[in-house]
C-alpha cells in the first residue's frame, strides 16, 4: 500500500485552496489535503496532527508566510514548507531561504504549476522520510551499540579508535578518552600484532577480517584473550569509511578448554 502523503495548504483566499487541492489530489492520489486561511489557524492545524508537507501564501493579513514559517521552524525543524506564492521578488525568496524554505514557487498561470507544485511536495516528502527514516536507523544502531552486552569499537578508515562502549572500557580497562586516536596495535599483545595486522589490511581493502581471536593487552598491563567480529562500512563508492567491531573476554574460557586438554591427555 502505497503511503499517504498530508499536506497543510494554508492561503488566505479559500477560493485559491479549494481549487488548488482539486488539482493536487488529482494529480497525485496519494496526497490528502487540510486547508487552513491564516497562518493561525494552520499553527492549529499543526499542533492537532502535524503533515508531511506545508505549503503556504506569502501575503495573509496578520502573520505573514515567512513568519509562519518562522514559527513552524520552532516546532518542526525539517519539516518540508514550500512558499507557493503570487508575489515573486528576490527579496522574498532570500526572506524565505534565511528562514529555512524548502521550496520556494511563484503561482503564475495555467494547469503546469498545478504539476510543478505536486511535484516539489512528492519530492520534499519523499527526501523528508529518507531522511527521517535514516536519523530512527542510526538511534536503533547507537542504541544497540552503547548496550551491547559485547565490548563494542569503531575505528576509522585508519584504524585508529573513534569510539567505545562502556562494555569495552570495562574489559580493556582503558576510558574512551584515553583509546579515542589510538592505532589498534595499542591494546594487541606485541606477539599476535602480526596476525592482526593481516586482518586490518584486509578490513580497510574491505577483502576479509571478519573474525579473529587474538590476545590484547588491558591499561593495567594484564593480557586477555578476546573474540572479535568485525564488518566494514563503506560509502556509495565502495570506500571503507568506517569499521565497527565487537568483541568479548574469552580469557576463562581458553583456560577451561586448556585444563580439560590437560585432563584427558592424562
Amino acid at each position: 500500500m502505497t503511503e499517504e502523503i498530508r499536506i497543510l495548504h494554508v492561503d488566505d483566499e479559500p477560493s485559491i485552496t479549494d481549487l488548488t487541492a482539486q488539482f493536487l489530489e488529482r494529480e497525485n492520489d496519494r496526497f490528502s489535503i487540510d486547508t487552513a486561511t491564516s497562518a493561525d489557524e494552520g499553527l492549529a492545524v499543526l499542533a492537532d496532527r502535524q503533515p508531511d508537507c506545508i505549503v503556504s501564501d506569502y501575503d495573509m493579513p496578520g502573520m505573514s508566510g515567512i513568519e509562519f514559517l518562522e514559527t513552524v521552524r520552532t516546532r518542526a525543524p525539517e519539516l518540508p514548507f514550500i512558499l507557493y506564492t503570487g508575489k515573486g521578488s528576490e527579496e522574498v525568496a532570500s526572506e524565505a531561504i534565511s528562514a529555512g524554505v524548502t521550496d520556494y514557487i511563484q503561482k503564475g498561470s495555467g494547469t503546469e504549476r498545478y504539476l510543478l507544485l505536486a511535484n516539489r511536495i512528492e519530492n520534499a516528502v519523499a527526501k523528508y522520510r529518507s531522511q527521517r527514516t535514516a536519523e530512527q536507523q542510526q538511534k536503533r544502531l547507537e542504541l544497540l551499540f552503547q548496550q551491547s552486552p559485547f565490548g563494542a569499537i569503531q575505528w576509522d578508515d585508519e584504524f585508529s579508535v573513534k569510539r567505545l562502549n562502556k562494555r569495552a572500557t570495562e574489559i580493556l580497562g582503558y576510558t574512551e578518552a584515553e583509546l579515542r586516536g589510538e592505532s589498534w596495535d595499542a591494546i594487541v599483545a606485541s606477539e599476535d600484532r602480526g596476525r592482526v595486522g593481516d586482518v586490518v589490511d584486509s578490513l580497510l581493502s574491505n577483502a576479509g577480517g571478519e573474525h579473529i581471536i587474538n590476545d590484547n593487552v588491558r591499561a593495567d598491563g594484564e593480557t586477555v584473550t578476546c573474540e572479535w567480529h568485525n564488518r566494514v562500512v563503506t560509502n556509495s563508492d565502495g570506500e571503507v569509511v568506517s569499521i565497527f567491531s565487537k568483541f568479548r573476554d574469552i580469557t576463562n574460557e581458553q583456560r577451561h578448554e586448556t585444563d580439560l586438554k590437560r585432563y584427558k591427555s592424562i
